[in-house]
């Protein structure tokens, strides 16, 4: 596929305000537009209308800035980048990056809300536990014993596994995704090397993957992906 259809066709993706308030399923989001507009509000659509025409290979993801030698553009006369990264190598950077930034962003709430269940079940903060059932069906499948136990000691050792496998920097047990997944699956990623060591370390590694000279296979950034996947869709 040459540069020019790789534009179109991300083109084709990106709909216009005017079809999003025709064509979206939820009519809140279409009445919300239509207001913003008559209220003279700008709005991502209005923004996003004004940044045309966009970089093309911007679009495509050809296009690299992780270091200072950049920005630096693959194109089919200019094959590698600076530091030799081909156009493989360029998009599986850019697919990794913003998965792992959006990871962080997730992760920022997750590590709230784990900080203040600690904090409940501690009793160093006013805030306190409703739905204890839910706090004991969720202690069972962590594998928490729950006999005998209140539920804010319960929420203690569930915030403490929580925490831990968004932050830790040794491999351990993935206690959530193992309590989480189907055996199966966590079987199959286990064989794949793609358990997570944690949301943290695995924001770190993308980081240091994607770094000049680090790593020059797209199948490692691949693999790196699904582990920073599963990082994200379990851990926060």
């Amino acid at each position: 596929m040459s540069l020019k259809e790789r534009i179109k066709l991300v083109h084709r993706l990106n709909y216009s305000k005017e079809e999003v308030i025709k064509h979206t399923a939820n009519k809140a989001v279409a009445e919300m537009v239509e207001h913003m507009d008559k209220e003279a509000i700008s709005n991502t659509f209005d923004r996003f209308a004004q940044q045309h025409p966009q970089c093309g290979y911007g679009l495509t993801g050809a296009c690299c800035a992780f270091c200072s030698y950049g920005p630096c553009r693959v194109t089919e006369k200019t094959l590698y980048s600076v530091c030799g990264k081909d156009v493989d190598l360029i998009v599986a950077g850019n697919a990794l990056r913003r998965l792992a930034s959006g990871m962080a962003a997730h992760g920022a709430h997750a590590r709230e809300v784990f900080i203040a269940l600690k904090a409940a079940a501690e009793g160093s903060a006013p805030i306190p536990i409703k739905c204890p059932e839910k706090g004991v069906a969720v202690a069972r499948a962590l594998g928490i014993e729950t006999e005998g136990k209140t539920i804010e000691a319960i929420c203690g050792e569930i915030a403490d596994i929580f925490i831990d496998d968004l932050q830790r920097s040794l491999p351990k047990r993935h206690e959530t995704l193992h309590a989480l997944a189907p055996k199966e699956r966590a079987e199959l990623w286990e064989k794949l090397g793609i358990i997570p060591i944690s949301a943290y370390h695995e924001c770190f590694e993308v980081n240091n993957l994607t770094s000049h000279g680090t790593d020059s296979d797209f199948e490692s950034h691949m693999q790196a992906f699904l582990r920073t996947v599963l990082a994200y869709a379990i851990t926060t």
